[in-house]
């Protein structure tokens, strides 16, 4: 009998000393656990932006002439403006672009009497403050139609710094002149949105 006792004792020092252990563990993880959840990646931030990217004629203004004819008129630099969700209203007199490089090429074939485009490329940046700033790249094509000329293209984040310190987007260039049209080769005017969505890590 005292056997069978001492047998019944021993099972449930095994026992507890089983679940001790276990809560010992539980207890050791716990905060791990809770680091692990405090290091998970917070959702990055997406603002769906419409910006407006335009160059007005004015005096001595400065025109592209590495491709078009004479008679076509392109302004080489322009300004950004509009408003960022989140981020605030875009300086517009510190936020510049400018047609950095010009080639033409063919269209086959010939869409209503035109039988060149014209491939560019501008620099820019958008300014929201002075510490906070976006880097484009926008690359178009100009379908040119007798006195006026649609643009079709993309602007790329190239980088940013401040509030836009590691964005991200690809936008699209989007026609907006009174007709419709990107540019008056008349007087060199352009009148293009950038649309599309920035990502912002928080």
């Amino acid at each position: 009998m005292k056997k069978l006792d001492f047998m019944f004792v021993m099972v449930l020092v095994f026992l507890f000393g089983c679940s001790t252990d276990d809560m010992s563990k539980t207890e050791q993880q716990l905060p791990k656990d809770k680091n692990n959840q405090q290091e998970l990646a917070k959702p990055s931030r997406v603002r769906a932006v419409k910006i407006a990217f335009k160059g007005t004629s004015i005096n001595d203004a400065i025109f592209v002439t590495d491709c078009l004819p004479s008679e076509r008129k392109l302004l080489k630099n322009g300004q950004f403006s509009g408003y960022i969700k989140g981020f605030g209203t875009i300086k517009t007199n510190l936020s510049p672009y400018e047609f950095t490089a010009c080639s033409v090429k063919r269209i086959n074939p010939p869409n209503q009497g035109e039988t060149n485009m014209y491939v560019l490329k501008s620099e820019g940046q958008i300014v929201i403050s002075t510490s906070d700033r976006l880097y484009f790249t926008i690359n178009t094509n100009l379908y040119p139609w007798d006195t006026t000329g649609d643009f079709i293209g993309t602007a790329t984040i190239n980088s940013g710094v401040g509030k836009f310190l590691g964005a991200t987007g690809t936008l699209e260039v989007i026609n907006s002149g009174l007709s419709g049209y990107g540019v008056d080769f008349v007087t060199g005017e352009v009148n293009m949105y950038l649309s599309g969505t920035i990502t912002v890590p928080n």
